[in-house]
């Protein structure tokens, strides 16, 4: 399973634009990946993955085949967001 179709299976119920937003991607890009299956940058590829709680090695591994998705270990923050401290 490559990037493309993990994307789709990753995003197959949510809204584009929102996840546009929370990776602080162009919607036309995460389309653009889902569409043409174009690979993204590495940097993309971190935000994507963040965005969607998933390790990047996973999304962006084919030889990862595993569904369900490998989920990263600290989802409680994207790059660049504060950790809150209870």
């Amino acid at each position: 399973m490559g990037f493309k179709e993990k994307l789709e299976q990753l995003t197959r119920d949510m809204n584009i634009s929102a996840l546009a937003r929370r990776a602080s991607l162009p919607g036309p890009t995460i389309r653009e990946y889902l569409e043409h299956g174009r690979a993204p940058s590495i940097n993309n590829a971190l935000l994507l993955a963040y965005a969607l709680g998933v390790d990047v090695g996973w999304l962006i591994d084919p030889r990862q085949k595993d569904w369900p998705p490998v989920y990263a270990k600290d989802q409680s923050a994207l790059p660049g967001e504060a950790h809150e401290e209870s």
